[in-house]
């Protein structure tokens, strides 16, 4: 914003004020000066919009009305209804009091007034965090989990399913070892886990008398677990994928089948999921998970099964209880699946089941019976303690109408579904309990069997990113630009020695470097060897004058001998300008900096970043960030946390690094009264290199410390010798270097003419 309004102030003073002389002035410099940046921004966007375009189906259009599998009509009848609560990441700590009290509150008064058929729990039981960003199990945060679940009544493994988190298993060497107290606190766990503990997969099928639903749990926390930073991502290995694959194959024998992980799929290799789902019959309904801890992360996920039309699930991120105090009622209402995810303050309570939100239609609902329906059906629960004292309705924003309480917290209201046969329509539920509490819901409903917009591509493009191929190529391509930029130009010198062209184009750079600077050549006699650098004096007018902004881009363009400079023109002048000086900058690298920097890039794809005791300060281990693995206890452990952790270095350590001591050497040799275009290690873009190094260097060490211990720090290869050599570097450039004799070696490296100029 600063250069647009400064060049725009610079053009507005120019001879001709021609409004469309002006503005395509103004257009040339802004595409001219920052055409980097825009190239990058489109390609950027160009390229993530290519490999998601697949992702983005808005909507799959129609589902098929016509089949509704035999059965009746939804009338007023509370018969195949039933409804179940989805809660996720509690993180029960010793630290935190009020969130133990939140949950306690949830098992004696909530689970009861909302009566559930049963609780499913997608992980994150505790919170295991002694300290800040240390993780380690404790045996008292299991206890308080098991005792609030004894004491109100819901330890029954027929209506409290829990599945383990990264929490539950921070810091834990092995399924058997005694600190992973899941199989002793859990009720999965003492149930399932006492014979075999290294048991990844369950299932539960809720049976009733119009059929069966069934759900697939799968536990893929990493095992050996070690502590944070590690331990985010999952670890699908092929056991649990080979039981998942088995489990799941029989989704076709029951009225719906719901996934439930406390991972959402980007965060592990969910394509393997994908595939087994595409040789199902029937898809699953839905993938109940959490561990993000966001709101509002649905995702309609779609595929191609093996022979059939696209098709596809619903992803369902649940917040966490921890902080949000969120948990989530889902009912099935004649096979209509519907939910809400809710606080405990979030009273009343509404739930539409019919007609249910279009948003969220599916493939494997029997969608025709919204258009065949005799009533609107809505699930209301008032303030515990109270009761509803009006459901009010409204179609479109026109009129209220008031519904009727059935029985069993179901409000009816007859209506005529063939008035909404076409398009999409709004629906509005109003619920007062005699507590004085109020809610209003409001949903979009279809009755041809349209499927809304589900969200923002936000959404979509974050639950069906493929992390695991991104951590296949990422890695590679960041570090290919990281070495190139340090081997390139040294490369691309050593090849113009040998064709004997290094002269002509260390000229070619010394002219565009003292442009740069604002120093500029004048004519000097034909036959020169200032010849290539002759500048017409009576086009100084059309340049803009000596002491224009607009200068550099004319003479620059004059240099490569465009005298009426177009914006393409322009542009191609840039990118050469910025190739060529920024490729000199990087082979004037410091040998003294360069081989130590290299030194360490080299080591990145072959060695461990992390050297020590991983788990419990007792196991050793390596972390392979390249690899995406890391080796402790005697495993091999696939996690993708090295793989961020080692890119997030490159970007924010080394790339700055880089940068800062190009600015070093760039500003050598100028003097202090130099006007220097260059800004030198002491400028705001130093210091914000600088910032950026030493934030990355104390971050990195600094959870290593936290977590690991003093001797692993100390072994971190990846981490704490780079960043004393870093360290060591930019105490070196900050020193008051000037040196005016290398200023002057470095303008004779130009025309005598230049020279003198200089």
């Amino acid at each position: 914003a600063r250069l647009f309004i400064k060049q725009a102030g610079h053009l507005r003073n120019r001879s001709d004020n021609s409004s469309i002389m002006w503005l395509d002035h103004l257009f040339r410099v802004i595409i001219t000066r920052h055409c980097g940046s825009l190239i990058g921004v489109i390609v950027f966007t160009l390229g993530w919009i290519s490999v998601l375009q697949p992702h983005f189906a808005s909507t799959p259009g129609k589902l098929d009305i016509a089949d509704v599998g035999g059965r009746p009509h939804l009338g007023n009848s509370t018969d195949r209804l039933f409804w179940f609560i989805q809660l996720s990441d509690i993180h029960l700590s010793l630290e935190v009091d009020e969130r133990s009290y939140r949950f306690r509150m949830f098992c004696k008064d909530t689970v009861p007034h909302i009566d559930p058929k049963f609780v499913v729990v997608s992980g994150d039981m505790i919170h295991a965090e002694t300290r800040l960003l240390h993780y380690k199990q404790r045996e008292a945060e299991w206890k308080m989990y098991a005792d609030a679940l004894k004491e109100y009544g819901l330890w029954d493994p027929t209506f409290w399913i829990d599945l383990r988190g990264n929490h539950d298993a921070y810091n834990v060497p092995s399924f058997d070892s005694v600190l992973n107290y899941y199989k002793d606190y859990s009720v999965v766990g003492t149930n399932q886990l006492k014979d075999d503990p290294t048991k990844r997969t369950f299932t539960f099928t809720y049976n009733t008398t119009w059929g069966s639903y069934y759900f697939v749990l799968f536990d893929i926390v990493q095992m050996p677990a070690a502590g944070y930073p590690l331990n985010f991502f999952g670890q699908f290995d092929p056991p649990v994928f080979n039981d998942v694959k088995n489990l799941i194959s029989v989704a076709d024998y029951h009225n719906h089948t719901f996934l439930v992980g406390h991972y959402p799929m980007v965060t592990f290799d969910g394509g393997l999921i994908m595939n087994v789902m595409r040789q199902l019959e029937k898809p699953i309904l839905g993938f109940l998970c959490g561990h993000t801890h966001m709101e509002d992360m649905y995702a309609r996920i779609m595929y191609e099964p093996t022979g059939k039309p696209e098709t596809y699930y619903y992803e369902l991120e649940l917040g966490d209880f921890k902080l949000k105090d969120v948990f989530r009622i889902v009912a099935m209402d004649n096979d209509l699946f519907s939910f809400i995810d809710v606080a405990q303050s979030d009273y009343p309570m509404i739930l539409v089941t019919n007609p249910k939100d279009s948003r969220y239609l599916s493939p494997t609902e029997p969608v025709g019976l919204i258009a065949t329906s005799e009533y609107v059906r809505v699930l209301v629960w008032p303030t515990p303690g109270s009761n509803i004292s009006s459901v009010q309705l409204i179609f479109n924003f026109q009129v209220e109408q008031n519904m009727v309480l059935m029985e069993d917290r179901m409000w009816v209201l007859k209506w005529n579904p063939s008035e909404f046969s076409q398009g999409e329509h709004n629906l509005t539920i109003i619920a007062n309990d005699t507590s004085g509490a109020s809610r209003i819901v409001s949903i979009p409903f279809t009755v041809d069997g349209t499927v809304s917009y589900i969200g923002s591509n936000i959404v979509q493009i974050g639950q069906q990113f493929d992390m695991q191929s991104f951590a296949n190529f990422a890695p590679s391509i960041l570090y290919v630009f990281l070495f190139l930029l340090q081997v390139g130009p040294q490369i691309v010198v050593f090849i113009l020695k040998k064709r004997g062209k290094f002269e002509d184009w260390r000229d070619h750079v010394m002219y565009l470097l003292l442009v740069e600077d604002g120093i500029y050549p004048y004519p000097g006699e034909k036959g020169n060897k200032t010849e290539k650098f002759y500048l017409l004096g009576e086009e100084n007018d059309y340049f803009g004058g000596e002491d224009s902004e607009y200068d550099n881009e004319r003479r620059i363009a004059h240099k490569f001998e465009l005298d009426h400079p177009t914006t393409k023109s322009l542009i191609k002048v840039y990118l050469t300008w910025y190739l060529y000086t920024n490729m000199w900058q990087y082979y004037n690298i410091r040998k003294r900096f360069l081989i130590p920097i290299l030194i360490c890039v080299l080591y990145i794809p072959v060695g461990p970043f992390i050297i020590g005791t991983l788990v419990e300060h007792t196991y050793w281990g390596v972390v392979m960030g390249f690899f995406s693995q890391y080796y402790v206890n005697g495993e091999w452990v696939k996690a993708m946390d090295g793989v961020l952790l080692m890119m997030a270095f490159m970007l924010w350590f080394y790339l700055p690094l880089l940068s800062f001591i190009t600015l070093e050497k760039s500003h050598a040799g100028r003097t202090r009264d130099h006007k220097c275009s260059h800004p030198h290690p002491k400028s705001f873009r130093g210091c914000v290199l600088i910032f950026s190094i030493l934030l990355m260097a104390l971050t990195m060490n600094g959870l290593v410390l936290n977590q690991y211990g003093v001797l692993t720090m100390f072994l971190s290869l990846g981490f704490f010798w780079p960043s004393m050599m870093a360290l060591v570097m930019i105490i070196y450039c900050l020193k008051d270097n000037w040196n005016k004799k290398k200023s002057v070696e470095t303008a004779k490296l130009l025309s005598p003419v230049v020279s003198r100029t200089f």
